[in-house]
């Protein structure tokens, strides 16, 4: 969700903002009135930055002081930095909580396995399928699935895949069968 702006505040006031906002004292800034949580809090000097995600910010980061401080250019570039790389965060996090969503819509078990064969995300029809938990996938490679007569060929399969990748029909013309817990 995104950052929503409280009129008269700081963090409403950083959030219609363009960049950094500094002050020296909380009490004497005319850009904003009173903000009862940064007084409750004992703040007097601060920084201010909007977590900046792609279509919006999806929160603030604050540094303040309890004592009057004139806060340097380095400083403000440092809490920019810091806030540039939450936000990069925040927004991967809710990129992969859309992509887990789409996953999970899938009518069909899917699981996906990262190059060394490690499953790295299951969806819920693969947990029903499978009878293990999500987070038990999480922990498995992809060949503890594959029945034992089949892993070797199965590791070949995978490994021929990594080195010519495109797009295909996995298992396309075979019978294909897995170990269920």
């Amino acid at each position: 969700p995104a950052a929503e702006a409280v009129p008269g505040t700081v963090a409403g006031y950083t959030l219609g903002s363009a960049g950094p906002v500094v002050f020296e004292d909380l009490a004497d800034d005319a850009r904003f009135g009173p903000d009862e949580l940064l007084r409750a809090h004992g703040a007097v000097s601060g920084v201010q930055v909007a977590l900046r995600g792609r279509a919006r910010p999806v929160g603030l980061l604050g540094v303040y002081t309890r004592q009057r401080r004139a806060f340097t250019n380095d400083d403000v570039n440092v809490v920019q930095a810091i806030a540039n790389v939450v936000a990069s965060a925040v927004e991967r996090e809710s990129h992969e909580e859309r992509l887990r969503s789409f996953l999970d819509a899938a009518p069909d078990a899917t699981v996906v396995v990262d190059a060394d064969g490690r499953i790295v995300s299951a969806n819920a029809q693969a947990e029903a399928l499978f009878g293990y938990s999500r987070d038990e996938l999480l922990r498995l490679g992809v060949d503890a699935l594959v029945p034992e007569g089949v892993r070797v060929r199965h590791a070949a399969h995978r490994d021929a895949y990594g080195e010519e990748r495109r797009q295909r029909s996995m298992g396309e013309g075979l019978v294909l069968s897995a170990r269920r817990r």
